[in-house]
């Protein structure tokens, strides 16, 4: 496929494109003793209650799991068929096995069809990256006994329980109104104990099936997230946790239903033996443990939080004033997408289209800001179905995948629709940290992780929150072309318009225009394009980069082709052509020099 950059596009192209999408053959199968290998015990217990220390790889900043010979793929579609608490606690115990049993070897465990944030049935990107090739190792698919209410859990028991876990961690029924806090505690100390964790419905079923479970914690009895967080820390913040990261969860922020939140990160909390809490900071009490958390004393400055957050205001806040920051991570599979090695394809440098006073360059930008999930699965999917010369989209991607699954940049650096899509990095929910030691640290990860993602990472989206510091200062230090500013834009009506800077004759910073997530209609989009020239100087061209929603919520490539079309065929006078933010970039300098 080439690669070449598209200079803008007309109605030619668009008329052009096509929906398509091209399923690749599964490859690869285990021998025999595939399994027999990934259900041996790791040896080296330690006795009493010390959990055995493996020797970990070291990713640019993210630990990784061993690397991956082969997979043994289990598909939870009939574990989770249910859809109600007792699935999800079922999944809950089957993903923390997954990061015990990956912890060491090279034959790993890998789910299929597993849940997304809010549903139970997204897109199977998991499936998709065993048949594009981000899966590079042997598989093959272990015999369930489908009778079974849960076949994954039960094999994995019969198969796991006794050789990797030293027994159980007990926490609370799920529910909306859980104690979250009872259960990151749970879940911490599984990772620190070689513990499976298991609500009082999911101990039943595996006792039922004849497994002797020695609950080693329980942690029902904690009332409430103070509770549980001085729990966890009094017993779990010592020499066998991992300082890399922290984790963050919550079964009850964002909706709190039983459709909502899922446990699909905690193979990689467990395996890793991560401290993960759960802290709701518009609660004063919980409020000032976050910084008694948050420390030089527990974490270097500048250190990721990542998982799900309480929320996206205070508690943020409060980490970044402590001098942290919060990735959302709604990813399965992280300890083996974690375990490979791969550098993304070359991109060629983005070529200008011919500036003209009467032009409107508009880049189109997918986002739901630096969701990992997004970027690895809804966003995949219509990477996927791109046809032949589709409008040009750039989509958000967290640049910390270079860690967490490299083969998905190298994937999505060869396969970008000939350019025409292409990828933003976004780092982080919020801001930079605001002590200058931690956003000096920030700084340097993010560029360290741009360093590593080459050209296939040439616009940032940083999102300037109000009352973050230092937005400029930071915004420098990434270096990169372009930095789309703002997590969504402007709703049609609001008096700001985009906003171009140039700086040290380098920077090239724009506002974002137009809304993500469900209110990306394609009315507003136009509209937001719309107004956005009519906010520009008669003579002038207007460069323009426009939210068209997040992925989840719509058809992306369908909707801004309609929009695409509406544009060009009432152009108002004005000649319009859409690019990438690279090229949008490359274009505002090629005008500016002229001038």
């Amino acid at each position: 496929m080439s690669h070449q950059q598209p200079t803008g596009f007309s109605r030619r192209r668009l008329m052009a494109g096509a929906a398509a999408g091209t399923a690749l053959a599964v490859t690869g199968q285990l021998a025999a003793s595939a399994t027999a290998e990934a259900a041996a015990p790791a040896g080296g217990h330690a006795t009493g209650d010390a959990p055995r220390q493996v020797a970990g790889r070291k990713g640019l900043f993210l630990p990784k799991n061993p690397p991956t010979r082969a997979v043994l793929v289990y598909d939870v579609s009939q574990d989770i068929a249910a859809q109600d608490w007792e699935a999800k606690e079922a999944l809950l115990a089957s993903v923390a096995l997954q990061g015990l049993i990956n912890r060491t070897g090279s034959v790993k465990v890998y789910f299929t069809h597993t849940p997304q944030e809010h549903y139970w049935k997204p897109f199977a990107a998991d499936v998709a990256a065993l048949e594009d090739g981000l899966i590079p190792a042997g598989h093959s698919t272990p015999r369930l006994d489908r009778s079974k209410k849960y076949p994954v859990l039960s094999h994995l028991a019969a198969t796991y329980l006794n050789g990797h876990t030293k027994g159980a961690v007990r926490y609370p029924a799920l529910s909306d109104k859980v104690v979250d806090g009872a259960v990151t505690a749970a879940v911490t100390a599984a990772g620190q104990l070689d513990l499976v964790p298991l609500s009082p419905a999911v101990e039943a079923y595996l006792k039922a099936e004849g497994h002797r479970i020695t609950v080693r914690e329980d942690t029902t009895t904690l009332s409430d997230n103070v509770v549980a967080y001085h729990w966890a820390k009094d017993r779990f913040l010592g020499e066998h946790t991992n300082r890399s990261f922290v984790g963050q969860h919550s079964f009850t922020a964002f909706g709190g239903g039983v459709d909502d939140q899922v446990p699909v990160l905690y193979d990689y909390f467990v395996s890793h033996r991560a401290f993960v809490f759960s802290l709701d900071a518009n609660d004063p009490e919980q409020a000032a443990l976050i910084p008694d958390l948050l420390n030089p004393g527990n974490f270097p400055v500048g250190t990721p939080v990542i998982g799900l957050p309480v929320d996206e205001g205070a508690g943020l806040r409060a980490m970044q004033e402590a001098g942290y920051f919060f990735t959302i991570a709604n990813t399965p599979n992280t300890t083996v997408t974690s375990s490979f090695e791969a550098r993304p394809a070359p991109v060629p440098a983005a070529r200008p289209a011919k500036p003209r006073t009467d032009g409107v360059y508009v880049a189109f930008y997918a986002t739901d800001g630096d969701s990992v999930g997004f970027s690895t699965n809804y966003h995949y999917e219509w990477w996927r179905k791109a046809g032949k010369n589709p409008v040009p989209i750039a989509w958000s991607f967290n640049p910390q995948l270079v860690d967490l699954y490299p083969t998905m940049l190298r994937w999505r650096s060869r396969h970008n629709a000939g350019g025409a899509y292409e990828l933003v990095a976004d780092f982080n929910d919020g801001g930079a940290p605001v002590p200058q030691d931690a956003r000096t640290a920030w700084s340097d990860r993010f560029r360290a992780y741009l360093d590593e993602a080459g050209s296939a990472l040439r616009t940032v989206n940083y999102f300037y929150l109000e009352g973050t510091e230092g937005g400029d200062q930071v915004s420098e230090a990434v270096g990169r072309d372009l930095v789309l500013r703002k997590y969504c834009g402007v709703v049609p009506g609001d008096a700001r318009t985009g906003a171009y800077t140039l700086r040290d004759g380098a920077l090239l910073t724009i506002d974002l225009q137009g809304r993500t997530q469900a209110d990306a209609t394609v009315e507003n989009i136009e509209a937001a394009v719309r107004e956005a020239v009519a906010a520009t100087p008669e003579g002038e061209p207007c460069f323009a980069a426009v939210c068209v929603g997040d992925g989840r919520f719509q058809d992306i490539p369908a909707n801004v082709a309609t929009v695409a079309e509406a544009l060009l065929a009432q152009p108002d006078g004005r000649h319009v052509e859409f690019v990438t933010p690279s090229v949008l970039a490359a274009t505002w300098r090629a005008h500016h020099d002229r001038d």
